[in-house]
This record gives structure tokens, sequence and C-alpha cells, in this order.
């Protein structure tokens, strides 16, 4: 009888003599790994060579002041989509009340109220608490996971006790966080080098953005969107610490304001969200804040008007006018009960303000990404 080939014998699913021996090898060799990765990240951390945890605890530390010398009556509080969204001067101008801009860039909602915790705490006794406090969000501010709520962990790591002082929790964090992108566009360029593609183009840009226009595609074939998107829900425990907050430092007014969207993001939402579509998340954020007590202005209207946009969720200084001015009248109104903002009444309020122009802020083809 022919013997059979060794494919077809039981020895070739037997495990190694020594099973254990391996896998305990492989850990002990994984835990060095990350050990050494954690000594690396530490030791290149003591100097802050990004000198973004400077930066960082610097915009703090200035609000901090700003705050110790004079409490204005209204606080605004955000990411870079307050930066961009609100014209302080604007808004003043329509109101006749000041306002302090508290705004931290990539912070989620959660991540906003921790902060503002932070900073109710420290005000000096002789500075009166705001008798009018705007938490501005956006679509992806609302989730308390994904790559948004990891970047946040900067301020929990500001705002929290710890033995080791801010900045060093910090510069611990934006560290790690350098490693682990210089290891995954490693990776990426190996893979792509082994398949024989070029890799994904990676381009950050700095500074002051706001005479730019969005070109209705999103950035590196939307994996920036895919992180944000993780695990997707609406952050309801920062509702609850927000009402608590404003109850036990006596804030007697407090309206979160939902921004404007590109048609471009919104439909990558939707698309991948079918359960939850950005329609319904508008509606439950009203309805969130009505069972807490807070007002809820609803600007988060789906645009097509992507030159009023620099990217796919921040204003520029068009879009910001439109923002300022609705923020405005909707404080010296008395924060009253509106209707939901609709892409064409956003559209109606830029041809009003701006006469039309810059020709790019009329409708534009938008590119979706698969």
């Amino acid at each position: 009888m022919t013997r059979r080939s060794s494919i077809f014998s039981f020895d070739t699913l037997r495990l190694g003599r020594s099973p254990r021996v391996g896998v305990l090898a492989s850990c002990v060799m994984a835990f060095g790994m990350l050990a050494g990765a954690e000594w690396v990240v530490r030791a290149w951390a003591a100097g802050d060579t990004s000198g973004r945890a400077r930066s960082v605890v610097t915009l703090i530390h200035g609000y901090e002041q700003q705050l110790a010398e004079s409490s204005p009556p209204v606080w605004a509080i955000g990411n870079s989509t307050l930066a961009n969204g609100l014209d302080a001067a604007v808004f003043e101008e329509l109101t006749g009340r000041r306002v302090i801009k508290l705004a931290h860039g990539s912070a989620t909602l959660g991540a906003s109220v921790t902060m503002l915790g932070h900073y109710l705490e420290m005000l000096p006794v002789d500075q009166p608490k705001p008798g009018l406090l705007l938490v501005f969000v956006s679509k992806d501010d609302l989730n308390p996971n994904g790559t948004r709520a990891v970047a946040s962990g900067r301020y929990r790591d500001f705002a929290g006790s710890s033995p080791l002082e801010p900045s060093r929790w910090m510069m611990l964090r934006y560290d790690r966080a350098a490693v682990q992108e210089a290891a995954v566009q490693a990776l990426d360029s190996a893979y792509s080098a082994v398949r024989g593609q070029q890799a994904a183009d990676r381009v950050t840009r700095h500074g002051d953005r706001s005479h730019e226009m969005f070109d209705g595609v999103l950035p590196n074939g939307a994996a920036k969107e895919a992180g944000l998107l993780t695990d997707w829900e609406i952050d309801l425990a920062a509702f609850d610490a927000l009402k608590e907050l404003s109850a036990q430092h006596g804030i007697e007014r407090v309206a979160v304001v939902l921004l404007p969207v590109t048609e471009a993001l919104v439909a990558y939402h939707d698309q991948h969200l079918a359960e939850l579509p950005w329609a319904e998340v508008r509606g439950e954020v009203a309805a969130i804040c009505g069972a807490r007590g807070l007002a809820c202005l609803d600007l988060g209207a789906v645009s097509d008007r992507n030159g009023l946009f620099f990217d796919a969720c921040h204003t520029n200084r068009w879009g910001q006018a439109v923002v300022s001015r609705l923020v405005g009248e909707y404080v010296q109104d008395g924060l009253p009960s509106v209707e939901p903002l609709t892409g064409a009444a956003f559209a109606a309020w830029a041809d009003r303000l701006h006469g039309g122009e810059p020709a790019q802020l009329k409708p534009r083809r938008v590119v979706r990404a698969e």
C-alpha cells in the first residue's frame, strides 16, 4: 500500500515539543520590546523634543492667566472648530458682552468638560463665574472613542491628579504617539514596497488656513475619518458632567452649539454608520440637552458650500462670519428655542453676508470618498 503524503499525516497537526516554552519566549520578547520602546520614549520626552507638550501647557496657562485677571461674563469652550467657528469681535459687537474662547485642539466634548472643570476650580474667589457658557461641538467631538478621544487624553492628563507634572504627562503621550506614527509609516512603506505600490502621502498643514477652501475630498482616502468613527456613539456621560458642573458652580445658562459640517463628511458618516445617521444624531443631541436643562443651538447643517470651510469640518473666515452672526443673535435673543439650521439657510446667510463673493462660495461638486 502506498504511503500517503505527509500533508495527510496527523504529525502535521502536532504542536512542537515545547509549545509552552515558545509561547513564554514570545511573551518575554514582546514585553522586552514594549519596555524598551517605553524607555526610549521616556528618555526622548525628557527634553520635549517636539515642543508640542510645551505649547499646549503654555496655551492652558495663558487661559488661566486671562481668567485670573478678568473673568468675562461669557465663556466659550471647545476645540479648533470653536477657534475657527466664532469671531469674538463679531459676537461682542452683537451682544455687548465680553467672551473668552477656550479652544483646545482635538478635544472631544468630554475633554472640553474636563478642562472646564479645571478652569472653574482654579478661578480666584474674587472672580465671578460665567453667567453664560457656550459649549461648541462638531460631529466627531461627540464620540468618546476613536482617535480624537485618544488625542484628548492629554487634557485628562493635565487636569487629573498625578505625581508627574502635567507637562511631563503630555510629553510622554505626544512622544508615544510619535513613535507609533513612525512605526505605522515604516510598516506602511514596507508593505507598499512589497506590493509594488507607493505609500500614501501624509500631509500635515500648519498655520492660519482661514483663507483656504475645502476641495470636497476627505484626507488620505478617509483614513482619518475611519479612525474618528471607531465605536462611534454620543457621550452621554459628558452631558451629565456638564450639567453637574454648571449646577455646582452656579452657571445660570448653558448652551450646546452644534456646528455645521460639509456634505462630504456627513456622506461618509452615514455610509459607515447607517444605524445612526447624522440627521438622527442632531435630534438626539437636542433631546439629550433638553432632558438635562441645557439649551441647544443646532447649527449642524449639512452644507454643500465647500467655500465656507477650509476642510471637512472647520469653517474658514467666510463660514466663521455666518456662525458668529447666528450665535450672537441667538444669545442676544435670550437662547430661544429655534429650528435646526438647514443647509439652504446656511447658504442664504452666506449670500446675505458676503454678497455671493467670492465665487467659490457657490455650490460645487462634492467628491465623496469610497
